[in-house]
């Protein structure tokens, strides 16, 4: 069996319940939340709110992109030559078909998550790729999603 590897931070249980009442639900009303772990609803607001400022990057939502029409998801490993990441980064991060861009220090230098219409686009993608930025890029399709955002949604205790 693989074991779990803790965090160098301790989280005291009542802040990891909360963590994971919110990865599971972000959207769960505060008094719901503070019935389940049996605490004060103002207390609970107090710690969502340092929570807030110290580990939430963002509230946001995960789409469902088969049914906005884009079936096919890709990541892309790419080398690119460093006088073109600057451009190629900025690029990265404005393209309406790039769910993720992500920095890598292995054989390549960026994973691009990527969601397309069919299935011809991720290669035209990184043809253009290749023609604008010289990139050389290695392509994954994702068939199946088995888990995703998962970090703290389950019974397995990540952060000691």
């Amino acid at each position: 069996m693989v074991g779990i590897y803790h965090a160098a931070m301790e989280l005291v249980p009542s802040d990891k319940m909360l963590l994971k009442h919110l990865r599971q639900n972000a959207r769960t009303k505060v008094t719901h939340i503070a019935k389940r772990m049996g605490l004060p609803a103002t207390t609970v607001y107090d710690k969502l709110r340092s929570h807030e400022r110290k580990y939430i990057a963002r509230h946001t939502c995960l789409l469902d992109f088969p049914a906005l029409g884009l079936p096919v998801r890709t990541m892309l490993a790419l080398r690119v030559p460093k006088p073109q990441r600057v451009a190629f980064e900025q690029f990265a991060r404005q393209h309406a078909n790039c769910n993720g861009v992500y920095r890598t220090n292995h054989r390549y230098d960026y994973l691009l998550e990527m969601v397309f219409p069919n299935l011809l686009d991720p290669h035209r993608f990184t043809e253009e790729l290749g023609e604008q930025f010289g990139a050389e890029a290695e392509s994954f399709p994702i068939l199946e999603t088995l888990a995703e955002e998962q970090f703290l949604c389950g019974t397995d205790d990540a952060i000691a």
